[in-house]
């Protein structure tokens, strides 16, 4: 029997941290840098990610909601918001800066903190 949510895409059942899959392996290598130059602070950089990866970003948070107090909207909008505040850890040089991010969405949507 096939648990997934009928209102969910494949690409927003992922495990935790994945990238998603219809991201090419270049644009996923130039999102990577905004996602960095983003987690950093540069607030074009946040502009542009909301623009280019914000629905992504929701679709990843729904994947991994499981508080019942929150929407995948709501945990999006506080990632960008701890970016603009600059409280948000950096991505390590070693890791990609969108699976960083993409965990993060799934952590906070997971309830943890």
């Amino acid at each position: 029997m096939n648990n997934r949510n009928r209102h969910q895409s494949a690409a927003a059942i992922l495990p935790q941290g994945a990238a998603p899959e219809r991201l090419s392996p270049i644009a996923h290598h130039l999102l990577d840098g905004v996602a960095r130059s983003a987690l950093a602070g540069n607030r074009a950089a946040i502009a542009e990610l909301a623009r280019c990866y914000r629905a992504e970003m929701v679709e990843h948070a729904h994947a991994h909601l499981r508080r019942f107090d929150c929407d995948a909207e709501d945990v999006v909008q506080d990632v960008f918001v701890e970016m603009l505040e600059g409280t948000l850890r950096r991505a390590p040089k070693s890791e990609s800066a969108v699976v960083w991010l993409l965990g993060i969405v799934a952590a906070r949507a997971g309830g943890s903190r």
